[in-house]
């Protein structure tokens, strides 16, 4: 994935770990997964420092100070978040659905109100609808069509919620 990314000409910003807790392990034979890798990549800068671009065009930083005043701690780059409840998920069969919450601490710690996420691999859309809800647009890319239409939806809902009411 990160070769990928940076043959396509962005950067490699970070590396986050999503820590999520599991059920019982099903097997003896192997180790219980507890964490998925998310890779944060960003187009190369367009100042000669990262505070000149995020002055000049408001992106190419982490912003920090966004995620802190939410929880008083500077945020890290492991983020422990639950998997999707059922709740969450109903309705939803993709098979990787991650939990809004993941998404909305990761775009308030990579933009600001008003910018614009990228997915790449948008699925359900989940990325889309914690845009919404974060004040941002999106920019999904997705190649099956039943996953284009639920997140279609999903958003078209996210949408419809009033600041706070989303669950």
């Amino acid at each position: 994935m990160a070769t990928a990314i940076e043959a396509a000409g962005w950067e490699i910003r970070d590396g986050i770990v999503w820590r999520y807790r599991t059920g019982q392990v099903h097997s003896k034979r192997h180790l219980k997964p507890g964490w998925e890798a998310i890779v944060v990549g960003r187009k190369p800068l367009a100042e000669s420092t990262v505070e000149g671009n995020i002055r000049k065009w408001g992106v190419g930083g982490f912003f920090a100070e966004a995620e802190k005043q939410r929880s008083d701690r500077w945020p890290e780059n492991v983020m422990e978040v639950p998997k999707p409840s059922p709740a969450e998920k109903e309705g939803n069969k993709h098979p990787t659905v991650k939990p809004v919450e993941l998404m909305r601490r990761l775009i308030r710690v990579s933009t600001q109100r008003g910018g614009i996420v990228l997915d790449p691999f948008l699925g359900s859309g989940t990325t889309a609808v914690a845009a919404v809800l974060e004040g941002r647009g999106c920019v999904g890319i997705e190649a099956i069509p039943r996953y284009v239409e639920l997140a279609r939806y999903r958003v078209a809902e996210a949408e419809s919620y009033q600041e706070g009411d989303y669950q």
